[in-house]
């Protein structure tokens, strides 16, 4: 057996089959829940090119196969990245029990993160690009499933992606002289410029980021969380790949300085606008972007501590996105397909927990202080400080924004309760179409969300070492980038 027919081809044919037996509805979420959570664990446990015996039972897990004469190569370093990325897949899933997105969410899911996985294993390294577009292409059904319109932010969220495909591609073409003469200024200018657009298209940088509120304003919030969550992770992780294998960047200083100079304004743009906007769906799209903002100030940084931070970043990213996203999906649905505040006036009444959830992801992005969030923002931002002050405050001056989101949020929904106002009819966060209206406080999958989410939030803050004990052996990843 070898590991990309494990860790990609087989998960891509379970997300097949999930398509085909969509009418099942509810089991899928659990199914495939529990078959991420075991592609996670065998990443966990079992190395790979190392034989293990019991007995006469003999297993052997290989790194490389060859599909249409490109090689996908899984190393035993690479486990860790897998096993983080099927744990963040399993948690969707099973939380997707809760909110409910469409029918074609878990079966696209499933092949979306089999494709990412091969885009950062495939071999030559520039094809991860083309596979990223076809991930983004599938993605589509799952935005805008079939009968339903789609809004002017699903265009173009595909056209943005696929704008940074021959920007990549044919930065290949050019590497190949610049390593063959490093001293050629003109083309090194021209590869380091193509690179670029590349990934600014691919990671949604400023002023290529407009598809992230609008793509969270008009279509499931939870799918796009979902979207929002892997995405720009896998572009992180590709663009510490192409740091780690081209000597060129890693010692072109003006690369780590253009990356926090649009670092700090990517910041300082997604926490700004999150503070004025009326739309939740819209709030949370600009607080990923200040979190994309985050990744590229890692980046910056450069060696190990590149690596360190951008994913030190991630469990915190993954917990917010997903409570926010399931409580936009509740709030979507109780509130009348809007989540525009003026249209959420009294739902506090009905809904509070998720409310709180929500508000509590917010601050998270914002890194309030013994939040999840605020474990890995503050040594980043520490640390871009010492090399960049007015980097690191723009840095600072967006998660004020993002602060002052989550509680205008707060406070905007919060006085109808005071006044004894009641809202719009109401349905419960788990309640079927013909199921009655059933409050927070009277529903029991209410309560058991809110306890995850507060001990998510709030707990793990508290106890960083939990999610951020083990960072290291993400080091072994990139070799040129270690210590």
């Amino acid at each position: 057996m070898t590991a990309p027919l494990l860790w990609i081809i087989l998960p891509i044919l379970w997300g097949s089959a999930a398509l085909f037996l969509r009418d099942l509805k509810e089991r899928l979420f659990p199914a495939s829940a529990v078959f991420s959570l075991l592609l996670a664990w065998i990443a966990w446990q079992f190395p790979i090119d190392s034989t293990l015996e019991s007995g006469r039972f003999a297993l052997r897990i290989s790194s490389t196969l060859i599909i249409l004469g490109r090689n996908f190569t899984l190393l035993n370093v690479d486990r860790p990245m897998i096993a983080l990325m099927y744990l963040a897949l399993s948690l969707w899933f099973l939380a997707g029990f809760f909110a409910r997105p469409n029918l074609l969410f878990v079966g696209t899911a499933q092949i979306v993160v089999g494709l990412l996985i091969a885009a950062l294993s495939v071999e030559p390294f520039l094809y991860a690009a083309l596979l990223i577009a076809v991930a983004v292409l599938l993605s589509v059904p799952m935005l805008a499933p079939p009968g339903r319109s789609h809004g002017p932010g699903l265009m173009r969220f595909v056209s943005f992606q696929l704008f940074g495909l021959p920007f990549i591609l044919f930065v290949g073409w050019l590497l190949t002289g610049v390593e063959a003469s490093p001293s050629n200024l003109s083309l090194v200018l021209r590869a380091g410029i193509l690179v670029a657009l590349g990934f600014a298209f691919l990671q949604a940088v400023f002023p290529f980021h407009s598809w992230i509120p609008m793509l969270a304003g008009e279509s499931n919030p939870y799918v796009v969380g979902f979207l929002l969550c892997f995405l720009p992770m896998t572009v992180s992780i590709f663009g510490l790949g192409f740091i780690d294998r081209y000597a060129w960047l890693r010692d072109t200083q003006l690369v780590f300085q253009m990356l926090f100079a649009v670092g700090a304004v990517v910041c300082f743009l997604g926490g700004t606008w999150a503070a004025i906007q009326n739309h939740l769906g819209r709030m949370l799209g600009f607080a990923v972007v200040f979190e994309i903002g985050l990744s590229l100030l890692a980046l910056g940084l450069s060696g190990a501590e590149a690596v360190q931070f951008t994913f030190a970043l991630i469990p915190a990213r993954i917990i917010a996105l997903l409570v926010a996203s399931i409580a936009l999906s509740g709030l979507l649905v109780a509130a009348g397909r809007s989540l525009l505040l003026d249209d959420l006036a009294g739902i506090i009444r009905f809904h509070p927990f998720l409310l709180i959830g929500f508000v509590l992801s917010i601050l998270t992005f914002g890194a309030l202080p013994l939040t999840v969030g605020f474990a890995p923002k503050a040594p980043l931002l520490a640390r871009v400080w010492q090399i960049s002050p007015w980097a690191a405050a723009a840095a600072m001056l967006g998660a004020c924004g993002l602060l002052t989101a989550g509680l205008r949020t707060l406070y905007s929904l919060a006085p109808p309760l005071l006044a004894g106002q009641l809202g719009l009819t109401q349905e419960s966060l788990l309640a079927k179409p013909n199921d009655s209206v059933q409050p927070d406080r009277t529903n029991p999958y209410a309560w058991l969300y809110l306890a995850i989410s507060v001990f998510s939030i709030l707990a793990l803050g508290l106890v960083p070492q939990i999610l951020y004990g083990t960072l290291a052996q993400f080091l072994a990843i990139f070799p040129q980038l270690g210590p």
